[in-house]
């Protein structure tokens, strides 16, 4: 017998699938991919189906109590990448596969019926016989409702409808809707208005309108606008438009000249931004020359994965856009993706101007309806592009033939909070080798790994060196602040070089545009007695509180304690308080005094927490509210504002103390990238970088725009030191509230580890840069692996699945969690 027993995986931290008997009654709904409910312990929780056998020899198994989708949710390549995850990202099926949808998916639900033909009774009378029960779901559902399907069980007084309600769906007779408990994910539905003709109408609807003219000119005046606009409207705005009101509407109603109907709606994030048509844009030869080579792999339909490594201001977006055509064309889909932070108006003005309704966005801000919607619309077919931040890698597209990673390079394509912990730069190029796709991974400023892949020949470079219309890039001056700081005579550190403040005065004589970039929010990184040197420490996290103005407040950045900022010093009672360090909010101030005349905005996480407040900032500074935009990282990337001809760093060295063997990759990229905000169009750019470090390789680099003799030097140091490209990382995390026994856990896990021969070196364990976060500690073990004896990092891998075995058996540690990370983007 078909679909019997199910293989069931779980969205928990348990690495095999359950065997489940799949009831007579939900046999014919059942199917790979689907979401069940299903008794787990004393629990009762959604797990998908996997796979199914027909025999078992396993006893006393459970029942699937329901099946939640009467269409597979997770097709088969989306269970076959969830699979590649599980292996690689060190994870179980269920996580992987628990990542792959929107959370509202595994909130609790319910099932719901409705009857969908007004021909119920005729139906009925016609089911008597073939099918009595049938029948009899058909007429309490005329005379009940819509009902969920377990109260409808109960009226009925039936073991189970399944079934027949199923039968009843393909017959169109009922509707099936799955409606999740307390969310506003469910589909949104809203009353419209519908005109009813001259000719549905006996009486006449010109006469009529004349009549009401003089009787009920509200009336009147809603049935012209309705014949006006020739289309269903819905009733709020019939209302907002012609001031009628509700009850003048029903009348309308009753005397058969309106239809009010309820219909479902699509809610969209993004509708109130007017799309203009896109301008002709001819490409310029590099362009053009990037563009055949991958119609030319599109027109094979042969896996490959292109770097363009282009510098800013190149028109990579063109490229993506008009290789996104193509495969529209071959009536393929695409997916877009986009760093979190990247993902503006402006962003998805220029896709949604080309593709107009066939783009769908998928993205945090979203509410949980907005993103509802918009995941429907792709597994719908309704849309064919998906744009969106890492989660939109698993976007439900049928037949995806080309995947764009726009700005390769980013961090936050990293999961890194909770397993699965992925790179979703490499499960789009797993998923584009699932589906024989391309894949275009962009960037002015590319990863370390991937322009060495393409040194190896695993990925195709294509280059462009020039911006469009041949605009210059912009000048690039590097200040010491130690220099200047001496000739200011000052103690404090300068926020400002006489360079930067004349330039910034200079362009806003001229009506130009600047932006200020500062990666540290706040208004001081600490504060300090100056009598005995106490700093107010996060005392969930042994980091420093940074001190913001607005509300005099200490915070941590990374737990969200907060406090007042103190008068006097806890410790010695000195009142000599000292702001040290520098925050925006400091700069912020800074600007007013220094230029009054300024109108500058501030851009970073303290300012942008409201829906919209990100891209209502960069709308006004786009349309020349604002002469100065200062903020942290978050204004360094996407933007393409013509009027800003000058950038200021106002301190590089941010990104350099971060004890991390990628924070001068990490600064290159950020400094190369908001260079690129300056003299876009017409306008001259400049750029000023101030530092304690002129000499470091990485600004040097950054002054001249050479990616290329950055990234030699860069990887000239790492493989001395075996990191990657030529070494392959694995972290292991050991967090928990009592020190002790974090500590014992890590050094545990260590000897058993180390007691694995393999290729590769264990490090630590030893306690992590911040070795306390929201009162856990925090001890790492890495794992060093050589890529040429084990290029996949098989090896390590199943050393660290054999040492869990081992550890869980031989030691009894509770209550501290391990969290493994796969090619990690930081070891802090």
């Amino acid at each position: 017998m078909k679909n019997k027993f199910a293989q069931i995986v779980f969205p928990l931290p348990i690495d095999q699938a359950f065997t489940y008997q799949v009831p007579s009654e939900l046999r014919e709904l059942a199917q790979v991919g689907c979401r069940v409910i299903a008794p787990f312990g004393h629990r009762r929780l959604t797990g998908f189906i996997i796979d199914f056998k027909e025999s078992t020899d396993l006893k006393d198994l459970k029942v699937i109590l329901d099946v939640l989708d009467s269409v597979p949710l997770f097709s088969n390549e989306i269970i076959k990448l969830a699979k590649w995850i599980s292996e690689y990202y060190l994870c179980s099926l269920g996580e992987a596969l628990k990542a792959s949808v929107p959370s509202i998916f595994l909130q609790a639900s319910k099932k719901f019926v409705e009857v969908s033909t007004d021909q119920a009774e005729v139906e009925a009378k016609k089911l008597v016989l073939s099918a009595p029960r049938q029948a009899q779901i058909l007429r309490y559902m005329v005379k009940s409702g819509k009902m969920p399907v377990d109260q409808l069980k109960k009226r009925i007084g039936a073991k189970s409808l399944i079934s027949s309600i199923i039968q009843l769906e393909r017959k169109g007779m009922v509707k099936v809707e799955q409606i999740l408990a307390k969310s506003k994910a469910n589909p949104k539905r809203q009353i419209f208005i519908k005109l009813i003709t001259e000719e549905q109408n006996k009486d006449g609807l010109i006469e009529k309108i004349e009549y009401l003219k003089k009787a009920a000119p509200k009336q009147a005046q809603c049935l012209i606008f309705l014949q006006e606009r020739g289309e269903n409207i819905g009733q709020v705005e019939v209302m907002q438009e012609t001031g009628i009101t509700l009850s003048s509407l029903k009348s309308l109603e009753k005397n058969n000249l309106v239809e009010l109907f309820e219909k479902e709606v699509i809610r969209d994030y993004y509708q109130s931004i007017s799309f203009e048509p896109p301008e002709a844009l001819v490409l310029n030869q590099e362009q053009a020359q990037a563009l055949e080579q991958i119609k030319t792999a599109i027109h094979n339909e042969q896996f490959k994965t292109f770097l363009l490594y282009g510098v800013t201001g190149s028109g990579k977006t063109q490229i993506y856009i008009e290789s996104i055509s193509k495969i529209l064309e071959k009536g393929k889909d695409a997916i877009v993706l986009v760093p979190e932070i990247a993902l503006t108006p402006q962003t998805v003005q220029r896709f949604r101007a080309h593709f107009k309704e066939k783009v769908s966005v998928l993205h945090s801000a979203m509410s949980w309806g907005e993103r509802f919607d918009s995941w429907k619309k792709l597994k719908d077919k309704e849309a064919k592009v998906a744009v969106g931040p890492r989660s939109a890698v698993f976007a439900p597209l049928q037949n995806v033939g080309l995947i764009v990673v726009d700005e390769e390079h980013e961090s936050s394509y990293k999961q890194s909070d909770a397993a699965p912990r992925y790179l979703a730069r490499d499960v789009a190029i797993m998923r584009a080798k699932l589906s024989e796709a391309i894949v275009i991974l962009g960037s002015a400023t590319p990863s370390s790994e991937s322009y060495f892949n393409t040194q190896t020949g695993k990925y195709h470079l294509l280059e462009l060196t020039r911006r469009i219309d041949d605009v210059p890039l912009p000048t690039v001056n590097i200040l010491d602040l130690a220099i200047e700081k001496r000739m200011s005579g000052k103690k404090d550190e300068p926020i400002f070089s006489r360079e930067l403040s004349h330039k910034i005065e200079e362009k806003l004589k001229k009506k130009e545009q600047v932006i200020l970039l500062l990666n540290r929010r706040g208004f001081s990184s600490f504060i300090k007695c100056k009598d005995c040197g106490y700093i107010e420490i996060c005392g969930n996290c042994n980091i420093t509180l940074t001190y913001h103005l607005r509300g005099r407040l200490l915070r941590c950045h990374y737990c969200n304690f907060s406090k007042k900022a103190p008068t006097i010093c806890p410790e010695c009672y000195g009142v000599d308080i000292l702001f040290r360090g520098l925050g925006t909010q400091k700069v912020e101030e800074a600007l007013k005094k220094q230029l009054p005349q300024a109108r500058a905005v501030r851009m970073d996480l303290d300012t942008t927490s409201q829906k919209w407040s990100h891209d209502r900032i960069l709308r006004d500074f786009g349309q020349g509210k604002y002469d100065i935009l200062l903020g942290t990282q978050m204004i360094a990337k996407g933007l393409d504002f013509h009027k800003v001809t000058l950038v200021g760093v106002i301190n590089a060295d941010v990104g350099l103390l971060i004890p991390d063997f990628r924070s001068s990759e990490r600064t290159f990229q950020l400094l190369t990238q908001v260079a690129g905000r300056a003299g876009r169009k017409h306008l001259a750019g400049e750029v000023i970088i101030q530092t304690y470090s002129p000499r470091i390789h990485c600004l040097l680099c950054a002054q001249n725009h050479d990616f290329k003799r950055f990234f030699y030097g860069e990887i000239s140091e790492r493989r001395e030191l075996f990191y990657p490209p030529f070494g392959r990382l694995i972290s292991l995390l050991f967090r928990g509230r009592d020190e002790n026994k974090v500590m014992q856990a890590a050094l545990n896990y260590a000897e058993v580890i180390k007691s694995i021969q393999g290729p590769f070196k264990v490090l630590g364990p030893t306690p992590s840069p911040i070795a306390k976060i929201q009162k856990k500690y925090r001890w790492q073990i890495i794992l060093k692996g050589n890529r040429n004896k084990d290029p996949g990092g098989k090896a390590m891998r199943e050393a660290i699945r054999k040492a869990e075995v081992l550890y869980k058996n031989e030691f009894k540690i509770r209550n501290v969690q391990i969290a493994v990370d796969v090619d990690p983007v930081t070891l802090i």
